[in-house]
């Protein structure tokens, strides 16, 4: 895909309306089962930040078992 059809495609203006009453329905989803959607995505953590202490970027991991694990579950809730 290039450039000039990415532009075309994201200046779409039904697409994007599209994807944004989606996204609004199932975030409105979470919201009433959870109470807010920050409840939802804290819940993953025990309500605590994660303080990571790499010494370099290179080390940082591009995928965490926690990641993964809130990827599926917002799948799963239709993001």
């Amino acid at each position: 895909m290039g450039e000039k059809e990415i532009l075309e495609i994201s200046s779409d203006r039904a697409i994007m309306l599209a994807e944004s009453n989606n996204v609004g329905r199932e975030q409105s989803e979470i919201v009433n089962e959870f109470g807010s959607f920050s409840s939802f995505m804290w819940g993953y953590v025990n309500y605590k930040p994660v303080i990571n202490k790499y010494r370099y970027p290179r080390n940082v991991p591009s995928r965490t078992p926690k990641a993964e694990a809130i990827s599926k579950d917002l799948l799963k809730q239709g993001f």
